[in-house]
């Protein structure tokens, strides 16, 4: 593309778009190409907005789009809260890909108390999926947590 503001442009409609799989489309494009895009904020925006939709595919995209992309969200309160609260979503999928997102995203989280004990909770899921995920993640985290946050 030579135009990428208009390509941008694109992209945040199809976000909104009545189709569910257009917007995991829509949500995997930005989660390729959210670090070369010039406004952050909104790509931010609609990836937040995505955490919230009601198809479970979307969210699950939307969480791994937010796990890779964390250090260029502009807002990384509401990035964090948002990400956590996937992390107790009624679908194994999406809690699974939240705890995979937390691996990449900790050292950027702003709660990392609270990061640490959500995930510690997700090694308790009933889903092995979930739990072997959180396991994993609690690897790529560990440099980043104190002994305060692993004997909650």
């Amino acid at each position: 593309m030579t135009d990428k503001e208009q390509a941008s442009k694109g992209l945040f409609t199809l976000t909104k778009d009545e189709d569910s799989g257009v917007r995991y489309n829509a949500a995997n494009a930005l989660l390729m190409a959210f670090q070369y895009m010039t406004d952050k904020e909104q790509v931010s925006k609609n990836l937040l907005a995505l955490t919230k939709d009601e198809d479970s595919r979307v969210r699950w995209i939307a969480a791994i789009a937010i796990g890779s992309s964390f250090q260029y969200m502009t807002d990384k309160d509401q990035t964090s809260k948002d990400l956590l609260e996937l992390t107790k979503d009624k679908n194994s999928d999406v809690r699974s890909s939240a705890a995979g997102a937390l691996g990449q995203a900790f050292q950027y989280m702003t709660e990392k108390d609270q990061t640490s004990k959500d995930l510690l909770e997700l090694t308790k899921d009933k889903n092995s999926d979930v739990r072997s995920s959180a396991a994993y993640t609690l690897g790529l985290a560990f440099q980043y947590m104190s002994l305060m946050h692993l004997s909650s």
